[in-house]
């Protein structure tokens, strides 16, 4: 009896309880449809007046937006009539496609390496094999089992179907071995040597996109050229290119590359980031690490205008390219570096704010004064350590520190130097301008626009 009044009143508070949701959710339900014509029609107004009005309509994209404030009850982020919205600029953008970019191309470099490599790997190991067969000193056994596996990959190099790389090693073998083979023969081979080649700086790359892409570094440009294995990476290591007034370009000399970006281009920018952090004033400004062009590997191939030529074409599309805003770009090119700044601003067009030469040969045959270089070029620096053998090079124009040339000049400190009255020269001078302390104060205010701070300073024509 009492077990069942009890069923009775479990059962009347069950339909008590369901009454008072099916309640609460008639009125929750009224409420939205309600509300769901007044914000169809509050979007309907915002379409027909970004269709209608006279100025430019920007509607953000998906992504484009960082709400600021607290999320409401849905969990959904702040309501649009109490957030404040926070556009994400074209820079941060930019760095997060360079991102994505690296990761799929340092995939698609691995896969390439990876197949032609390993095709490479059978045809040299057939080869070794073809040899140690022919080895007296090998026992019958030993013998017996190379032959197996020789027998093995030569049906695999057979089976190579054509256009792989083991195909074309397969295909082009007797040109290899005969020197007097047709012309087309030996373009042939030419081409899978190239081939191959290729495949050896897709794995060098590959291994140095994969790190960057690992890291939390960023980067604002990336591409690779497989021909050379040169790649163009620009990285911000200081400040932000949306909000910056000034922007610092650091622009490497001879014999950079990718493979020493890291403890070269890049060093050299975050020395000069360090000395704007304590520098008064220098908290505008951004600084990229920019290896954007291929400079020449040795002395012997900086003594031509080739890669300058190349590389001032290179330093004009991705700088100029760079989301930059307002800010005013100061491009600091060391040694060769400024020949192929000289390039991109007398030439490509390159317009800057300043153009910095540190220890630099010239800006480019046929430029002898700052009059000889476009209203591009900006304010015309020129800074070089007096014990710089640079001095005695001039093949590429006119060295621009000279005092005929017209450019603005710093002083430039002796750093770790140690000088000797018999050296007139010491090769050491040539890296020392992002290592010492006063030359780095002077380069974070020439690019902070502290010029009358700069020790040393001497008035140039522009």
């Amino acid at each position: 009896m009492r077990a069942g009044m009890l069923g009775s009143e479990r059962g009347a508070i069950s339909a008590e309880q369901v009454g008072v949701v099916a309640v609460v959710a008639a009125l929750v339900a009224a409420i939205w449809v309600a509300a769901v014509p007044q914000r169809v029609a509050d979007a309907g107004a915002e379409a027909a007046d970004c269709l209608f009005t006279t100025e430019a309509c920007e509607v953000p994209a998906a992504g484009d937006v960082v709400a600021d404030g607290p999320a409401n009850d849905h969990g959904r982020g702040p309501d649009r009539d109490t957030a404040t919205a926070t556009p994400v600029g074209a820079a941060a953008r930019r760095e997060a496609d360079v991102d994505r970019q690296m990761r799929n191309e340092a995939r698609a470099l691995r896969d390439l390496a990876d197949r032609e490599l390993g095709d490479l790997g059978v045809w040299d190991e057939l080869q070794a094999l073809e040899v140690e067969l022919g080895n007296p000193t090998r026992s019958d056994e030993r013998r017996a089992a190379d032959f197996e596996r020789y027998e093995e990959l030569l049906a695999r190099i057979e089976a190579a179907p054509d256009g792989s790389l083991l195909g074309e090693l397969r295909d082009t073998d007797a040109a290899r071995r005969d020197p007097f083979r047709s012309h087309e023969d030996h373009e042939r081979l030419l081409e899978v040597l190239d081939r191959i080649a290729r495949a050896g700086h897709a794995a060098e790359l590959a291994e140095l996109l994969d790190g960057w892409a690992a890291s939390d570094r960023r980067f604002v440009h990336v591409e690779v050229d497989l021909d050379d294995g040169t790649a163009r990476v620009a990285e911000v290591v200081r400040g932000d290119l949306d909000s910056a007034d000034h922007v610092a370009i650091v622009i490497p000399g001879t014999g950079s590359d990718a493979g020493n970006f890291d403890r070269a281009t890049r060093q050299n920018a975050v020395a000069l980031s360090e000395t704007l952090h304590v520098l008064p004033g220098g908290e505008g400004v951004a600084v990229v690490a920019c290896l954007c062009y291929a400079p020449p590997p040795g002395l012997l191939q900086a003594a031509r205008s080739a890669h300058a030529d190349a590389g001032g074409a290179d330093l004009a599309r991705i700088i100029g390219d760079l989301p930059v805003g307002e800010a005013e770009v100061h491009a600091l090119g060391h040694s060769y570096g400024s020949t192929a700044l000289g390039r991109a601003v007398d030439r490509e067009g390159l317009e800057l704010a300043s153009t910095i030469s540190l220890g630099g040969p010239g800006f480019g045959s046929g430029v002898g004064s700052v009059d000889d270089l476009p209203d591009g070029a900006g304010r015309v620096w020129a800074m070089r350590h007096d014990l710089d053998p640079i001095d005695l090079a001039g093949m590429h124009g006119r060295n621009p520190d000279r005092a005929d040339f017209g450019a603005y000049r710093a002083h430039v400190g002796d750093g770790d130097l140690e000088r000797r009255w018999w050296k007139p020269y010491m090769f050491d001078a040539h890296s020392v301008y992002y290592q010492d302390p006063e030359s780095l104060r002077n380069l974070a205010f020439v690019v902070s626009g502290q010029h009358e701070l700069v020790s040393g300073y001497r008035e140039g024509r522009r």
